[in-house]
């Protein structure tokens, strides 16, 4: 679907959200999403209220305004927002863009919802983008802390025992990670030495040594970042503007009333999350709309019901709901293929062409099919009940086309016939030799006519059997005529 604005006009809600037990997705977007059949890749940006978020949103939209900014010290979004857009550079791929409420909000007041709307972020995204002000330094860290509680919202499967492994297995589904420091003033140095971005990021993020009570906090989230983020990047944004005056309504601002160097990494830092972040992808499995959106149902309902939401289930979720999908595309597919052969068929050519089309059909759903091992049967099994119903449907329809242009051609044969016995002309000596001499021609006119199809032998079978009584009526008739005539010639 190159260059197609999927009708998104500007950004939808996507998560209504009121507290951390009362959250629920726009019924509306969830529907729209499902039109999106490309697939996506997902773009969340989070971060403390306040800090700009969402004007590097718009910027990945490459629109002036859409998400709306703020210029009071009040959160502006609420919940979570969503944007569809075509890839700028990616031909049939959807960019998806997250705006996530800001976390921190004094007037919320509810931290665990921080937590909440930071894990629905990174379990949606392909791309996470942390927005943060000034330095990386400890009270960052300890704005961040949310991340130290996901794996309290979050488990990969329902069993009731954790493993080491869990960590792991959770930063395997968790996408790349950026952290966008804003109005960055400081030198890229340590001792001296110019260092990037990325090792200013790595250097804040370093462990310390020790075993002390300060030391295990201090690493924490340190510790939570590394482990669940194996894929980092960092871009340090310059003020943008050199009037502080200018700086509530930066959507507002020509390019040229800007900084050159804060324009010139917001290039950077968008050309970089185009580049670098892949399609969504769950299981192995690729996420368009309405998959993607499938898994945020699942996410979402298991919070609002107070669970604690599994990644294994989300997947076994969206898996069963795409293989469905894959069942009704590859029984549609079956069906109108099928419809393409003018009807009627004898029942073996008819057999030959749905066990052909079958196979063809077989070969693109196990293609389209998420392959997780214990559906598999059961997608089999549905597969073969469905294109069974299927070609019974097709028998039905080929026999009664059958049985009418059988009809129409025996009908139309045996007119003659049918008026010479209601004329009586048959009643005569020699009346059931010629009756049976008609009946014959009748019958090999009859199977010489096309397209009669899989009836053909029935219907005739069914018109011989009617002709029964009569012929045995013609036959005692020509029998006693023919004996008084023998009777007359011999007296």
């Amino acid at each position: 679907m190159a260059k197609n604005d999927y009708g998104w006009k500007e950004p939808r809600c996507l998560l209504e959200n009121a507290s951390s037990q009362n959250i629920r997705l726009n019924e509306e977007t969830v529907r729209l999403l499902h039109k999106i059949h490309d697939p996506v890749v997902v773009v969340s940006v989070v971060g403390l209220y306040r800090t700009g978020k969402s004007y590097l949103l718009n910027k990945l939209a490459g629109m002036q305004s859409g998400f709306p900014l703020g210029n009071t010290i009040q959160a502006k979004t609420k919940g979570i927002w969503i944007w569809c857009i075509p890839h700028p550079t990616k031909s049939e791929t959807c960019l998806v863009l997250l705006d996530t409420e800001g976390l921190g909000d004094v007037e919320k007041g509810d931290s665990q919802n921080d937590v909440i709307l930071f894990t629905l972020a990174a379990l949606l995204s392909s791309t996470l983008v942390y927005n943060s002000k000034g330095t990386i330094d400890q009270s960052a860290m300890d704005s961040i802390h949310f991340v130290t509680e996901i794996a309290e919202k979050l488990k990969i499967s329902d069993k009731t025992e954790s493993s080491e492994d869990d960590d792991v297995q959770l930063a395997e589904h968790f996408p790349s990670f950026i952290w966008a420091v804003r109005d960055f003033t400081l030198d890229l140095s340590i001792d001296g030495k110019s260092i990037t971005a990325d090792e200013y990021l790595e250097n804040s993020l370093a462990l310390k040594r020790g075993a002390g009570a300060k030391a295990a906090q201090y690493n924490l989230p340190r510790r939570c970042i590394r482990r669940y983020f194996p894929h980092r990047k960092c871009f340090v944004f310059p003020l943008p503007v050199g009037n502080p005056g200018l700086m509530t309504n930066l959507e507002k601002l020509l390019e040229a009333q800007l900084l050159p160097a804060f324009s010139d990494r917001t290039r950077e830092f968008c050309s970089f999350v185009f580049e670098n972040s892949p399609a969504k992808a769950i299981g192995g499995h690729v996420l368009n709309g309405p998959k993607f959106a499938g898994v945020a149902v699942q996410y979402v309902d298991q919070i609002s019901k107070g669970s604690i939401p599994s990644i294994e289930n989300a997947v076994v979720s969206m898996a069963k709901r795409a293989n469905e999908e894959a069942l009704q595309e590859c029984a549609k597919q079956y069906r109108e293929a099928m419809a393409t052969f003018k009807l009627p068929w004898e029942n073996e050519g008819l057999l030959e062409l749905h066990h052909r089309q079958t196979e063809k059909t077989v070969s693109i759903l196990f293609f389209k099919l998420a392959m997780i091992v214990d559906d598999e049967p059961e997608a089999a099994s549905k597969f073969t009940k469905m294109i069974e119903q299927e070609y019974q449907c097709v028998c039905t329809k080929n026999d009664e086309i059958s049985k009418k242009n059988s009809e129409e051609a025996l009908n139309g044969l045996q007119k003659d016939i049918s008026t010479r016995i209601n004329s009586g002309y048959y009643f005569k000596v020699g009346g059931y030799t010629e009756y049976q001499k008609d009946i014959a021609e009748m019958v090999r006119k009859y199977i010489a006519v096309p397209g009669k199809g899989s009836q053909s032998n029935a219907i005739l079978d069914g018109m011989l059997k009617q002709q029964i009584t009569t012929a045995k009526s013609i036959m005692a008739v020509d029998k006693s005529m023919t004996e008084q005539q023998q009777k007359a010639e011999g007296g």
